[in-house]
């Protein structure tokens, strides 16, 4: 095996590495492993299942996004036990994942979207103060690759690793029963639920912003969302 491969995998193992650091949510009184996916009701589900946990850890978090938050959330907490749990057969890995399309439209309107004054378009080469349309972000995105994309608009199949073996891939579209499903088998009350809407977009109501042009754009960035998690490439 020459170089350039043995550095292809070193920086796979390390980008897997790095992505569990910062996207787990270990959660060890209820033995679960959650795989957060910006922009898939990320904070509905760690707001109930971290007050379930009720881990002494969790006490006092109240921006899960902070840095402070995500170590103490994630493995960098209590590395053994999470590596212990991400390999005990006894404990529920989990991950939720959204239709790429409206993934897609909720990151534009949420970051993006004309008129904001947005840090994140200096990512995409504009000036944070920019008119940037749909279209202009997509073509942006699409020259990057997925490591190093945002994470709020990376491919699902790139965030989520398919060398972490997951006993159960939540869908979006189905929120409400998926994660009833999950509750029921953490042991957790339907009741506990806790909704975080401030940073919910109703992309299946802005379907019209894609047109031809942004569709095949699309299908061409998160192909491998679309044929991983069996989403099919229509609207």
């Amino acid at each position: 095996m020459n170089w350039y491969y043995r550095a292809r995998i070193a920086f796979k193992l390390k980008s897997t590495l790095r992505e569990l650091r910062l996207r787990s949510i270990h959660l060890p009184r209820l033995r679960a492993i959650y795989l957060t996916t910006p922009k898939v009701a990320g904070s509905t589900i760690m707001a109930t299942l971290i007050k379930a946990d009720a881990s002494e850890r969790f006490a006092g978090i109240a921006d899960y996004n902070s840095r402070d938050a995500r170590h103490r959330l994630s493995s960098e907490a209590a590395p053994r036990a999470f590596w212990r749990d991400l390999h005990d057969p006894e404990c529920f890995r989990f991950t939720f994942v959204r239709n790429p399309y409206d993934r897609a439209v909720s990151a534009y309107l949420d970051k993006i979207a004309t008129g904001q004054v947005s840090r994140k378009k200096k990512l995409l080469g504009y000036p944070p103060d920019s008119e940037v349309s749909f279209r202009d972000f997509l073509l942006a995105i699409a020259q990057q690759e997925a490591s190093r994309m945002n994470r709020h608009w990376r491919p699902q199949s790139a965030l989520i690793s398919p060398q972490v073996k997951l006993d159960f891939i939540g869908r979006f579209e189905q929120f409400g029963r998926d994660f009833a499903n999950v509750l029921e088998r953490l042991g957790v009350e339907p009741a506990a639920v806790t909704n975080r809407r401030e940073h919910m977009t109703s992309a299946a109501k802005h379907r019209d912003m894609i047109g031809p042009e942004e569709k095949a754009l699309i299908d061409r960035i998160y192909r491998g969302d679309f044929e991983r998690f069996g989403y099919a490439m229509t609207l």
